[in-house]
């Protein structure tokens, strides 16, 4: 079961030992060692992510154009079906998703979105108006004493505020007790 607590400038996901702080590696570890729901998630996970995305034609043919130039090169590494087949994985599995989000030298505009796996994330204390105004990134959050998964702070996603070149972009599926987090579907009390 997912539990939210605060701990450092972060709030921690599990508090159960072995998992305290790793529910999103918990869920990780039952996809990784079940075949059966491996097999499930990975069907699920397809049918989320369909077959890509169409754009219709519109009169504007100069906006569709720039759509279109950005879902074909969502980011150096992949295109969009690349991306939605991570972002839907994530979002049957975790119950969330996480999009680095990175505007263009002027931040008139997005240069690029990656996805960042919800397991590497952890959401920030809000602030006094339960605001979540950045979030924590660690490579492995099991071995935070090692010097390369130090958590590193990114700013929560402000189009409003294009201060940050980067932004993180965390949607979450509602669960009722859970405040922050997201949680998968299949998860029980």
């Amino acid at each position: 079961k997912a539990f939210e607590s605060n701990g450092e400038d972060w709030v921690s996901y599990g508090i159960d030992a072995p998992f305290k702080n790793l529910y999103p590696q918990f869920l990780i570890s039952m996809y990784n060692t079940s075949a059966c729901h491996r097999a499930i998630t990975d069907s699920a996970s397809n049918m989320i992510a369909g077959n890509g995305i169409l754009i219709e034609e519109n009169s504007d043919i100069l906006g569709a154009s720039k759509l279109n130039l950005l879902l074909n090169n969502i980011n150096s590494k992949e295109n969009i079906e690349g991306l939605l087949g991570k972002v839907a994985k994530d979002l049957y599995l975790q119950g969330a998703i996480a999009l680095n989000v990175i505007y263009t030298k002027d931040k008139t505009g997005i240069a690029s979105i990656t996805h960042v796996p919800v397991e590497k994330i952890r959401i920030g204390v809000p602030n006094g108006n339960g605001v979540v105004e950045q979030y924590w990134i660690s490579a492995d959050w099991a071995n935070l004493r090692r010097k390369e998964n130090a958590p590193m702070p990114i700013a929560a996603f402000n189009p409003n505020d294009r201060t940050a070149t980067n932004q993180l972009l965390y949607v979450r599926d509602y669960t009722p007790g859970l405040d922050l987090y997201g949680s998968p579907s299949y998860s029980s009390s």
